[in-house]
C-alpha cells in the first residue's frame, strides 16, 4: 500500500517539541519538506533519524527509497507538535488570518505584562480552565485542533503559555511578541517632541489645516515621508488616514485637495479608504449610516478582499453593531456565503431557518463557515469554539443579531433553543449590553426572560 494512503492513528500530543521559526512560513516549510524526502531517499542519516523518531512507521511497509512527499512532510509536523501535516497547513492559514486581521491598538503592560500573562494562563490551565483550553487549541501546535479532555490532562510548559499570549495579541511568536512590545516600550518612553520628527509634525498640521501648498513643500523636502506611517508606532495613523479623516470631518474642497494630492504622490490612499470600511468604528468612534455612505461615495471598495480572506460585509456584520450601518454595506455587495451567523446578522429570517432543523438542532450546513471574531480584529475576539454545540452555534448567531437590532431572527432563534444566558465567556450578552447602554436590546432580552443579575461586574 502507498505510504501517502496509509491509515495512521491518531497520535498522542507530542511533549518535546521543535519551536515554530520567528517568522514561520508555509511555503519554507513545503520547501523543507521536499528537501527532508530527498535526504531520507539518499541515507542522509540525521534525516533517518529524524524519520525514525517522528514517524516509524512510514517504514513498516516501504523502504526509504520508496517513500513519499507526505512522509516527509508528517515527519517535520510531528517535529514542531502538530498531528498531521494537514493539522500544520491548518494552523498556519489561521495564522495567517489572524496577522492580517484590522489593528486595534498596541497591548500595554510590555514585556512583563506579557511574562505575568503567561504565568496566569499556566495556571488556569492546570485549574482546568475550558477557556485556556480553548486558547490552546487555536494557538499552540501540539495542542491544535485536540479536545479540551486533551489539552487539560497535558501539562503545559513555559513556552507554551509564552506561545498563548504572543498568538493572543496576534503575534507569530514569542520572539516577534517580545521585540514589538520592546520596541513599543521604547518609544513610549519618548516625550511628545522625540516621538515625531519636525517633518512629520509639520506634514501633519498642513494636513490638518488642508494647506495642500504646505503639504507638498514638505513631501518635496522629505519625500521619505510618503513610504511611512506619520510614527512608528503600531496602530498610529498615516498620511492618508490623517487626510481622510480630515476630509470627512471637514468635508471641504480644500481637504479633498490635500487627500488628491497625497494620491498623485503615491500615497496609497485607495487602500486607506478600504481599510477604514474594516477600522472606522474603531478609529473614529461610533459611525452613523450617514458617514458609511460617505466612505462608499468617496470611493471605499466593499468588494475588497482584505488579506485575511474575509470579507468587508463579515466584518461590518461581527462589528458594526448597527444593523442600518450593515445595510449600507449589504446594499452593495451580496453575501459571500451561506452561513447562520451572516444571515442572522443580516436579519434574514428565512434564511435563519433554514439551517435549523429541529428545536435545538442545526443542519449540518448550519454548523459551518462560523465567523472568527479575532480575524476580524474584534476587541477581546477569539476563534470559534471548535466542540461547540448546536446551542452554542445558535447563541453564537443570536450574539451577532442582537448586537445588530435583528429582532425578528433573534425571535427565531430563541425559539429554536438558542440559550439567552449562555456565558461562554463568563459574562451573559444582558450584561454586556447594559455595559454598552445598549437600552433597547436590554429590553428585549428581558422581554424574553434573560436572567437579570443582582449586580452588575463589580459594582
Amino acid at each position: 500500500m502507498p505510504s501517502n494512503s496509509r491509515p495512521r492513528s491518531a497520535e498522542p500530543i507530542a511533549r518535546d517539541v521543535r519551536q515554530l521559526p520567528t517568522r514561520p512560513s508555509l511555503e519554507y516549510e513545503r520547501k523543507h519538506a521536499k528537501a527532508l524526502l530527498t535526504q531520507i531517499r539518499a541515507g542522509d542519516p540525521g534525516a533517518v533519524r529524524r524519520l525514525y523518531l517522528f514517524h516509524p512507521a512510514a517504514l513498516r511497509h516501504d523502504k526509504a527509497a520508496e517513500l513519499k512527499l507526505a512522509d516527509a512532510q508528517h515527519v517535520i509536523a510531528r517535529e514542531y507538535g502538530f498531528s498531521s501535516w494537514p493539522r500544520l497547513v491548518e494552523y498556519f492559514e489561521e495564522l495567517h488570518r489572524h496577522r492580517n486581521a484590522p489593528q486595534t491598538g498596541v497591548p500595554g503592560g510590555g514585556t512583563e505584562g506579557f511574562e505575568r500573562s503567561a504565568k496566569f494562563l499556566t495556571r488556569q490551565h492546570a485549574t482546568g480552565d475550558p477557556v485556556v483550553a480553548r486558547m490552546l487549541s487555536h494557538f499552540v501546535p501540539r495542542y491544535f485542533r485536540r479536545s479540551t479532555a486533551e489539552i487539560l490532562a497535558t501539562p503545559l510548559t513555559d513556552d507554551d503559555g509564552r506561545l498563548l499570549v504572543a498568538r493572543g495579541h496576534r503575534y507569530a511568536t514569542w520572539e516577534e511578541a517580545v521585540e514589538r512590545v520592546s520596541a513599543d516600550d521604547e518609544w513610549m518612553k519618548l516625550s511628545a517632541e522625540e516621538r515625531e520628527s519636525p517633518s512629520q509634525l509639520r506634514v501633519r498640521e498642513a494636513i490638518r489645516n488642508s494647506d495642500v501648498d504646505a503639504v507638498a513643500a514638505t513631501l518635496d523636502e522629505h519625500p521619505e515621508l510618503i513610504d511611512r506611517p506619520v510614527g512608528d508606532r503600531a496602530g498610529r495613523l498615516n498620511l492618508a488616514a490623517v487626510a481622510l479623516f480630515c476630509e470627512q470631518t471637514e468635508k471641504t474642497e480644500a481637504a479633498r485637495k490635500v487627500t488628491e494630492l497625497l494620491a498623485e504622490r503615491g500615497v496609497d490612499v485607495q487602500r486607506e479608504l478600504n481599510e477604514m470600511l474594516l477600522l472606522a468604528p474603531i478609529r473614529v468612534g461610533s459611525l452613523k449610516p450617514d458617514d458609511w455612505r460617505w466612505l462608499l461615495d468617496r470611493g471605499a471598495d466593499p468588494n475588497w478582499l482584505p488579506p485575511s480572506g474575509i470579507t468587508v460585509l463579515e466584518h461590518a456584520i461581527a462589528k458594526c453593531h448597527s444593523g442600518e450601518c450593515v445595510d449600507v454595506i449589504a446594499e452593495r455587495v451580496p453575501p459571500p456565503r451561506r452561513a447562520l451567523w451572516i444571515a442572522a446578522g443580516l436579519g434574514n429570517v428565512g434564511g435563519v431557518r433554514s439551517f435549523i432543523a429541529a428545536k435545538g438542532r442545526l443542519t449540518q450546513e448550519g454548523r459551518q463557515n462560523r465567523p472568527d471574531r479575532m480575524a476580524m480584529g474584534e476587541r477581546g475576539g477569539m476563534p470559534p469554539n471548535l466542540e461547540a454545540g448546536d446551542s452554542e452555534i445558535m447563541w453564537e448567531a443570536f450574539r451577532i443579531a442582537a448586537y445588530n437590532g435583528r429582532w425578528a431572527t433573534m425571535d427565531v432563534l430563541l425559539d429554536a433553543g438558542a440559550p439567552i444566558d449562555f456565558a461562554p465567556m463568563g459574562v451573559p450578552l444582558i450584561e454586556d449590553a447594559v455595559h454598552r447602554r445598549m437600552v433597547p436590546l436590554v429590553e428585549y432580552l428581558v422581554r424574553r426572560g434573560a436572567d437579570v443579575p443582582r449586580r452588575w461586574g463589580n459594582q
